[in-house]
């Protein structure tokens, strides 16, 4: 099902409501997907389909995703926390993994935003330098 211009309008400003105090609200979301529901209006489901399209987008913004080559000590799980959520806002929730195929150093990824200061992500980027060269 395709999003008119229309339905993608609607969504907006469905989507729109689910903000207090320039916060996303998850809660706000879920009350509007109800209303949406109930009133069942005309191409519903496209209107659902672009105001999903959206949420997912604003809650992957706030959830960041920290892969490290071995696992971090709390001190600096607790620096990487506090500077992510100085940058990001306090609602960013921050989820930590170990990844040995880093080899070393970091990778974080919020939202389209990817930081990759890893040795894999050096030695790629260096392969790709040469193979243009």
């Amino acid at each position: 099902m395709k999003a008119t211009r229309e339905t993608k309008k609607i969504a907006k400003s469905l989507f729109r409501a689910c903000f207090t105090d320039g916060q996303y609200d998850r809660e706000k979301a879920l009350k509007q997907l109800q209303a949406l529901d109930s009133a069942a209006p005309r191409n519903h489901l496209a209107i659902l389909q672009e105001f999903r399209r959206l949420v997912r987008i604003e809650e992957a913004k706030q959830t960041a995703h920290v892969e490290t080559a071995t696992v971090l000590s709390n001190a600096l799980c607790g620096k990487i926390v506090a500077q992510i959520q100085k940058r990001y806002g306090t609602a960013t929730t921050v989820y930590f993994t170990a990844n040995p195929s880093l080899i070393g150093g970091i990778r974080i990824k919020v939202g389209s935003d990817v930081w990759d200061a890893s040795l894999t992500g050096c030695l790629d980027r260096l392969k790709q330098e040469f193979q243009q060269a």
